[in-house]
């Protein structure tokens, strides 16, 4: 869903707890993508700003004001990655989340 989202080969996201961030500006706009999953985007560009869904909020890095001060820890959801993009820097792959379902790294 996030290549179509973006319509990117792949997303950066940071995930929050949805009590530690705060809106400033404008309330972002919400689409519900699927059942349980919320999506926010800016109501004057249309950039996507998040993603929630089982009680975390994963916040688009192409969206912050200074996305080199996070850390990739992993990568998730590589079971879709489109043929012929590889990730070589060494980071635990996971087919899903990293946490819930489908969160088991690969090899």
């Amino acid at each position: 869903m996030c290549q179509k989202a973006s319509g990117a080969p792949f997303m950066g996201f940071v995930e929050v707890a949805p009590d530690a961030m705060d809106w400033v500006g404008d309330a972002p706009q919400i689409y519900q993508s699927s059942p349980g999953v919320i999506r926010r985007f800016c109501g004057t560009c249309g950039s996507q700003l998040s993603f929630e869904a089982e009680g975390v909020v994963f916040v688009t890095l192409g969206s912050l004001d200074t996305p080199d001060q996070v850390a990739v820890q992993c990568h998730t959801y590589v079971a879709s990655r489109l043929p012929g993009i590889t990730l070589a820097d060494g980071l635990p792959e996971f087919q899903g989340p990293a946490g819930g379902k489908g969160g088991k790294p690969l090899g």
